[in-house]
């Protein structure tokens, strides 16, 4: 008998201290999904059901293993509610919204804060926005997949000239254009991180399973293997950079002496080296909350070699598709191509640059993706543009025609067809709008006049590329150089900085392409 009533006290006492909580990514004015079942999920100490009262619906969920989850049914747009969680305790959620939230990726061009950006340094906007809240990932690295976000402490804030300064300009252009044209909420979750591979956003299944993408975990096994000889050689750079630093006091630590980059390959849980590493920690722990689409910004730190930007479609496409496997659903995935970067050449060359792009538009092929080009707000000396509020508005017509479903031109001119006609090569065109046009335009600080269409190179079948005149008939073009009597091939703003100025009419660029596969 003394034994079950210290059972039924022991109980009871688990009972009164029992606490329930929620998953991080709820709180104060954030915004839920639209038009799908609404889950909310979280935690317990306890055993005893948990009640949830949501826009006058109340559920209730067992706990099972430490964790509860409920699903509401879908609602429209709309807002703002409260949302209350019970058990011992109690959790109150105020300035709920139900609206379109969208996961903003990729690296630091994404990450690129808005208060860096031109429309923000000339206040031309106007940033106090109740209708766009926004929430951003804290950076954590992982070697397995979280279902929570490591050391969270980030929250919903809704948009105000202070608040969203730190967020992503990208991100936060995209919505703006978006909540005036739809009249919803419009939510972004950041999720980013600067210098980082595509692979590192990839779950490890289809690393693992896919013999193109294994190699990706053999490299890693044999950087790790290496680290010790690195590590040796660092701590010895290291010990001299010190030396050095007593006699220039205010001299800055090279990065590769920080901690982030001085332990790539080491292994431990914070290598920043290994793949899957931020997918890990910054997106799986968000896979159960529904969401509109996506929006990425990555690459530059693939453009290392041919090798790499040519692999990139693939990587980058089946980072696509893992995503959209987890989240079970084919949401939209629209995301920026490389912009213009680096020297402008004098004649028509390689370039690992103009390859990735390529890469980038190849990525097409899947369906519900769509591309912003960003050929023309490119800086020479600078790999972080400040034009961020064009790129948001750029990917918002990806949005608006694909998601939205307006009636709107929101791609520039993209290569169909060609036909050799003697001397010259006719080129067709898709998205060409109200027409296509030479436009005059300040590309850093070359500037571009309209009576002169130019970025076009040619080929003889010695594949040796000179430029090319280029001429505008109808919506077509006719490319020709004299000294090219039989031409093979075309390539059009093919270059790191290619000075390029084919646009159609709305003012969107043509996509810059090849037409050989040398």
């Amino acid at each position: 008998m003394k034994k079950i009533i210290f059972l039924t006290l022991l109980l009871t006492m688990t009972q009164v201290h029992a606490t329930v909580k929620l998953h991080k990514i709820f709180g104060d004015n954030m915004v839920l999904q639209r038009d799908v079942e609404i889950p909310i999920f979280g935690y317990s100490d306890g055993n005893m059901p948990i009640k949830i009262t949501f826009n006058g619906i109340t559920k209730t969920a067992e706990v099972v293993a430490g964790k509860w989850k409920v699903y509401f049914p879908k609602m429209n747009a709309g807002g703002p509610y409260d949302i209350t969680v019970e058990e011992t305790n109690k959790v109150l959620l105020n300035n709920v919204m139900i609206g379109d939230v969208w996961i903003c990726s990729g690296q630091s061009n994404m990450e690129f804060r808005l208060s860096y950006s031109n429309a923000y340094k000339n206040n031309s906007v106007n940033f106090n926005n109740n209708n766009i809240r926004f929430y951003e990932v804290k950076k954590a690295i992982a070697s397995t997949p979280k279902d929570e976000m490591p050391n969270q402490s980030a929250t919903w804030q809704v948009a105000s000239k202070e608040s969203i300064k730190s967020f992503s300009a990208v991100a936060y252009y995209f919505a703006d254009i978006l909540e005036e044209e739809i009249h919803v909420p419009i939510a972004l979750i950041g999720s980013y991180w600067g210098n980082t591979t595509v692979d590192k956003w990839i779950p490890k299944e289809p690393l693992s399973k896919d013999i193109k993408l294994a190699t990706i975990l053999d490299d890693y096994e044999n950087f790790q293997e290496e680290y010790p000889i690195r590590k040796e050689k660092l701590d010895n750079e290291f010990n001299e950079w010190q030396a050095e630093k007593l006699k220039n006091p205010k001299a800055k630590m090279p990065w590769k002496f920080k901690k982030i980059h001085a332990t790539k390959g080491s292994g431990e849980e914070d290598d920043f080296a290994r793949p899957s590493a931020l997918y890990n920690a910054m997106i799986n722990p968000l896979i159960e909350f529904p969401i509109k689409g996506v929006i990425w910004y990555q690459g530059e730190s693939n453009a290392k070699t041919d090798e790499m930007a040519v692999f990139y479609e693939y990587l980058f496409s089946n980072l696509i598709i893992s995503w959209r496997e987890k989240w079970a659903v084919n949401f939209p995935f629209y995301y920026v191509q490389l912009a213009s970067y680096g020297k402008v050449e004098q004649k028509p060359s390689n370039s690992v640059w103009a390859r990735l792009r390529e890469s980038q538009a190849n990525a097409l092929k899947l369906k519900n993706t769509g591309m912003a080009v960003a050929i023309d707000l490119g800086e020479e000396s600078n790999i972080h543009p400040t034009y961020k509020k064009l790129l948001g508005e750029r990917l918002a017509l990806q949005a608006l025609k694909n998601t939205y479903n307006k009636n709107i031109v929101s791609n520039g001119p993209s290569f169909k067809e060609m036909k050799i006609e003697g001397n010259e090569i006719r080129l067709m065109f898709n998205n060409t709008g109200s027409g296509i046009i030479a436009k005059a335009v300040l590309l850093d600080t070359h500037q571009l006049n309209s009576n002169e269409l130019l970025g076009f190179s040619i080929c003889g079948e010695d594949k040796i590329f000179v430029w090319a005149k280029a001429k505008i008939i109808g919506n077509q073009i006719i490319v020709s150089n004299p000294n090219v009597k039989n031409p093979i091939a075309v390539r059009y703003g093919w270059a790191d900085f290619p000075l390029c100025n084919f646009y159609n009419k709305e003012g969107l660029p043509a996509t810059p392409f090849r037409t050989d596969s040398f």
